[in-house]
């Protein structure tokens, strides 16, 4: 039996310039009495055109011999014309069935060979089509809406990822103003001290007064950067224990400082490099940016000293740091030896 569509009935449209054959289609339907069906016959392809554009055909049973086109161009007509609209080919004879075979591929719902039909194959394979284009149709929203609720998804993955980006670059951004302060912080606090402490390097003072001077910038020096230079240490301290977990804690102690004190005097613009050898930390300065003043006044010295000394001593490793050669007075670099205590009692007994 047809399934019903709207208000118990099944409208129907076929187009079919065969009045023979228009009847006995007729006749075949009208057989099967309830749900109604609703007959609509037109003769040529452009009159379907215009009844379709009412929108209140539920099927169509489609010739494709008609006067006004012929072969599956009448399919491809009227199914561009109604995509949503159940169409059952009819075919003349089963010479034609190839085209009906092809109807199908490209989206009709049946093909039926005339001659080869009785009513009940007919109202059972109108049936069919509606369900068949109906399950399509909710096939597709079902797809239509999938679609869109991955499109929304993705642009909302967009959204988090740009946000995501926007928000690292800003804190990288943020990061490197830091860094920038921090750095003419330092700078200006040794040019400072150094411009404070001129003249008393410079007047032949008494010893006394110059080691109190450099003691008051040890001072200031621990008390802004200690508590940076733990959290650093301890930072670089973890990253070397994943990547060298095999290495005695001494030995990675003073390669995490190495790397963090190259790192003070390069942010105060002092190009340097390090390196370690027979179980000592070497840091060796390229360049002096104070290389002027520091030829006339040994107070840059004193504070480039200072800070390599006193940071040595926050290692807890003990033994000592020597500054072997200063670009001030005369050598090619600058050289700091940090010998730790273990390294200080080995060179003892060699």
């Amino acid at each position: 039996m047809v399934r019903v569509t709207v208000n118990n009935q099944v409208r129907v449209l076929l187009v079919e310039d065969n009045p023979g054959d228009a009847r006995l289609v007729q006749s075949m339907l009208s057989r099967q009495g309830t749900p109604a069906i609703l007959l609509a016959h037109v003769e040529r392809l452009s009159s379907a055109l215009d009844r379709l554009k009412a929108g209140d055909i539920d099927i169509a049973l489609l010739d494709l011999h008609l006067p006004d086109a012929a072969g599956l161009e009448v399919f491809y007509r009227v199914h561009a014309a109604a995509p949503d609209l159940p169409i059952i080919v009819l075919t003349g004879s089963s010479k034609d069935e190839a085209l009906g075979v092809q109807a199908v591929r490209d989206g009709a719902q049946d093909y039926l060979i005339k001659g080869q039909v009785d009513s009940d194959l007919l109202t059972r394979a109108i049936s069919y089509a509606i369900e068949r284009k109906a399950a399509q149709r909710a096939l597709q929203q079902a797809y239509d809406g999938l679609e869109k609720v991955v499109q929304q998804r993705t642009a909302e993955l967009q959204a988090a990822n740009e946000s995501l980006r926007t928000e690292m670059e800003e804190r990288i951004a943020a990061q490197r103003e830091k860094e920038t302060l921090l750095r003419e912080m330092a700078s200006k606090e040794l040019r400072g001290f150094a411009a404070s402490a001129f003249t008393v390097f410079a007047s032949g003072v008494p010893v006394q007064v110059r080691d109190a001077v450099v003691a008051s910038f040890a001072g200031r020096f621990e008390d802004n950067v200690l508590a940076r230079f733990t959290q650093e240490m301890n930072d670089g301290l973890r990253e070397l224990g994943s990547l060298h977990p095999d290495r005695a804690r001494n030995d990675r102690i003073l390669d995490a400082y190495l790397t963090w004190v190259s790192k003070l005097f390069a942010d105060l613009g002092i190009v340097n490099t390090f390196a370690r050898r027979d179980g000592l930390g070497v840091l060796t300065f390229t360049s002096c940016p104070w290389l002027v003043e520091a030829r006339d006044n040994p107070v840059f010295c004193l504070i480039c000293r200072t800070m390599a000394t006193r940071s040595y001593a926050w290692t807890g490793l003990g033994g000592k740091a020597d500054q072997l050669g200063s670009i001030a007075g005369g050598s090619a670099t600058c050289d700091f030896e940090f010998r730790p205590l273990e390294s200080a009692k080995k060179r003892r007994t060699i």
